[in-house]
């Protein structure tokens, strides 16, 4: 796997669609430290134009 091979990488993973997909496992759930993690509500929320959503990283 390429994260094992280069442990400086960083992810970054925008999951603003998975609101609607069946049994979606986030890339920040299999690769927490690894992962920038950028969420948007406001689709989900029918406030499309709102910037409303979540940046999380792990704790170290």
């Amino acid at each position: 796997m390429i994260i094992k091979e280069c442990p400086d990488l960083i992810i970054l993973n925008d999951d603003v669609y998975v609101a609607f997909a069946d049994n979606f496992v986030t890339l920040f759930a299999i690769c927490l430290s690894s992962t920038i993690l950028v969420y948007s509500s406001s689709k989900y929320c029918c406030a499309t134009r709102w910037r409303m959503g979540v940046v999380a990283t792990h704790e170290n």
